[in-house]
């Protein structure tokens, strides 16, 4: 192998590496944002069970 084709190897290498790292950003982007559409979700679950809860305390002097 020369040098030339050495050089012109790694820069095929490299440009595959280059895709394929943009792919996985892309990819692991629509994750996080499925993962936070869950949290936000459960974010509100938790405020409207804590209301919910709250309403049910009764007050001091009230029993």
């Amino acid at each position: 192998m020369t040098m030339l084709h050495n050089h012109e190897r790694r820069q095929e290498i490299e440009a595959k590496m280059m895709e394929r790292t943009l792919k996985m950003h892309a990819a692991f982007g629509i994750v996080e944002d499925t993962m936070m559409t869950g949290y936000r979700g459960r974010e509100k679950d938790a405020q409207s069970s804590s209301a919910e809860a709250r309403a049910g305390i009764p007050e001091d002097g009230e029993l």
